[in-house]
């Protein structure tokens, strides 16, 4: 099992800083994805999986996978302006 810490921005803010999740080496984005907004609760889905997960330099596509213990992504919403 992994360590990992999301860090929110934008609308997860209200939520607090982040969370620490445990999950198997090897976890796609996706799957990483549905164990948060399982964490935060199902009125939240869609707010995570209209999200992006990165790392200190990528956006991650979904279909990447988390290989290292101790990883820290960051929940980037979407964005919306006028």
């Amino acid at each position: 099992m992994a360590t990992i810490y999301i860090k929110y921005f934008g609308a997860f803010r209200n939520m607090g800083t982040g969370i620490a999740l445990e999950i198997p080496e090897g976890t796609t984005v996706a799957a990483i994805k549905k164990a948060l907004w399982q964490a935060l609760g199902a009125e939240h889905r869609q707010l995570v999986e209209d999200s992006v997960l990165a790392n200190d330099t990528t956006i991650l596509s979904n279909d990447a996978t988390l290989n290292t213990d101790s990883s820290t992504l960051v929940i980037l919403p979407p964005v919306c302006g006028g």
